[in-house]
């Protein structure tokens, strides 16, 4: 296998297993600062940023396609419902036909109410989540420069260097 699908493949299971409390770890270390070494640290700002950049890439992209696989879901859920359904999609789905008759208002009731897309909604939920997160961390991120230069000027101001 190429090198290319070999980091595909991994890039796409360490994204798709990062939970909420990975990338809570992750924000948490890549947010500390080396007050001895703020060269250092300014120097790493590019990376840090690049890596959230791409995290925040790929947390959209599935964000997308968790919405998309909701909004399919809930469009067969409807059509089952409501015995719109075809024979042949219904054996498609591994569905059987819904034996009740129900009010239009009851339909959203169910479809809400339904195990799989109980699962579908709090995926979504969740990569909605690290999205903000990252996007936040970046803005945090952009403010880096700044932040090291004050601690320069502070260790300057607090040394007689002025």
């Amino acid at each position: 296998m190429s090198s290319y699908l070999v980091d595909f493949f991994l890039k796409y299971f360490i994204i798709h297993q990062m939970n909420l409390e990975d990338l809570k770890n992750n924000i948490t270390k890549d947010s500390q600062i080396d007050s001895t070494e703020l060269g250092v640290e300014a120097l790493k700002i590019p990376q840090v940023h690049a890596k959230y950049l791409n995290m925040l890439t790929d947390f959209k992209l599935l964000l997308t396609k968790h919405q998309n696989d909701y909004a399919i879901q809930r469009l067969r859920k409807w059509k089952i419902l409501t015995g719109k359904a075809s024979k042949e999609e219904l054996e498609a789905w591994g569905e059987e036909p819904f034996d009740l008759d129900l009010l239009k208002t009851d339909v959203e009731k169910f479809i809400d109410g339904d195990p799989k897309m109980v699962e579908l909604k709090s995926k979504v939920a969740v990569n909605e989540i690290k999205v903000k997160m990252v996007e936040e961390f970046l803005k945090a991120i952009n403010n880096r420069n700044f932040n090291i230069k004050s601690a320069i000027d502070w260790q300057k101001m607090m040394n007689g260097i002025v």
